[in-house]
């Protein structure tokens, strides 16, 4: 399995049509630190993870792992 998690957001964040600082407001974080997760340079914390899955309501490891 490969973990997609950063290309996932990308396209999460596409197809809901919103950026990455309206992202960070619905799971209370920043715009620049969704940006990290993005682009690598931080990783997403699990209880973040849970809290994105539940907003796109979708599996937690489909987001991750991919479609």
């Amino acid at each position: 399995m490969t973990y997609n998690l950063k290309e996932n957001l990308r396209f999460l964040l596409s197809v809901n049509n919103i950026n990455q600082s309206e992202l960070g407001d619905l799971i209370g974080s920043s715009g620049k630190t969704v940006s990290n997760w993005i682009n690598g340079v931080a990783n997403t914390p699990l209880e973040k993870l849970i809290l994105i899955s539940k907003e796109f309501d979708i599996p937690l490891d489909t987001m991750v792992f991919g479609y």
